[in-house]
């Protein structure tokens, strides 16, 4: 939520208003939508689309890591197969400095977002179902305050497992639309 607090002058600004995020986008009036969840946090589909299977359910820019790169930890010498993962994500947050309506400067941010990550494999047999392998549970908390154009950050936090958790054998197909591609915020009044 961001708080654009009342100005001196007369209408628009002498009222408050706010900028709500939307996971599931909104309306033309601007009304936050329901939507389904979970929503995948995935930038590789369309507005409104669900991933198709493969890597259209990950982040875009995530994904394995050659066995050639750096600190790659070596094939034990029992055998097997060692592989690596790398998740960029990169949380971030947009709105407007002015309020479109009351055109106030924004004054504070506050709100909590949770998210649940998986590491998963498939097969190229079947690339709609995913073997869920490990999971992480983590939730971001951003408040803070305007100071001109500057976000002064007052109490944000980041809580979370430390180490991905162990999952028993689960398979799941990865269905919901993009959290990356539908978010918005709604501005009221």
């Amino acid at each position: 939520m961001v708080d654009y607090p009342a100005g001196d002058s007369g209408p628009p600004s002498n009222v408050d208003g706010t900028g709500t995020e939307c996971p599931a986008g909104k309306d033309q009036n601007n009304n936050c939508i329901g939507g389904l969840t979970p929503m995948v946090d995935t930038g590789n589909v369309a507005i409104g689309q669900q991933p198709t299977g493969g890597p259209s359910a990950f982040r875009t820019l995530s994904g394995p890591i050659p066995s050639t790169a750096n600190n790659f930890p070596a094939t034990p010498p029992s055998g097997g197969l060692v592989a690596g993962v790398v998740s960029f994500d990169t949380p971030g947050w947009s709105w407007f400095l002015s309020h479109p309506t009351t055109l106030n400067g924004w004054g504070s941010t506050g709100g909590t977002v949770s998210f649940r990550e998986f590491m998963v494999a498939y097969s190229t047999t079947f690339p709609q179902t995913y073997a869920a392998l490990n999971f992480a549970n983590w939730t971001i908390t951003v408040v803070g305050s305007g100071v001109g154009s500057i976000w002064k950050n007052t109490g944000t936090g980041l809580t979370g497992d430390a180490s991905f958790q162990q999952l028993g054998g689960a398979t799941v197909q990865a269905l919901g639309n993009s959290y990356v591609r539908q978010s918005a915020i709604a501005y009221k009044p």
